[in-house]
């Protein structure tokens, strides 16, 4: 499972015959095994094992941690937050903006057709 590659998981993920819960589960596994700030989180909450809920890795860990996978590749993209005085930002680094562009927009697409929804967000420059 670690040895994927960017290609082989949008393969997988956008793969509309894999049922969604298994692909939910292949990702769980692979940050378990490969992004120890999550791996200790999930093990500080007794989970080994996906269940019926995957956990999702509170927001502050961003600022308090590095997030990343192990032997992952340099981010192409970085986004943080903005902060107030004082505090440190939270970071989310993006290995592969492909992968990240189209999860979002697949995702949103959802819910919300391209052809008949706008989203407008005001967002740092």
């Amino acid at each position: 499972m670690s040895d994927r590659s960017f290609s082989e998981w949008q393969k997988v993920l956008f793969d509309a015959s894999i049922p969604f819960e298994d692909k939910a589960v292949d990702v769980f596994r692979y940050q378990v095994e490969n992004q120890p700030v999550y791996r200790r989180f999930c093990e500080s909450i007794g989970i080994r094992e996906p269940g019926s809920t995957i956990p999702l890795i509170p927001i502050e860990v961003f600022r308090d941690a590095e997030v990343k996978a192990i032997g992952g590749r340099p981010p192409e993209a970085v986004f943080q937050s903005s902060g107030t005085t004082g505090t440190l930002r939270s970071r989310h680094e993006i290995a592969d903006l492909s992968l990240y562009h189209r999860s979002c927009y697949l995702g949103f697409s959802t819910w919300y057709p391209p052809d008949t929804s706008v989203l407008m967000a005001y967002l740092p420059g």
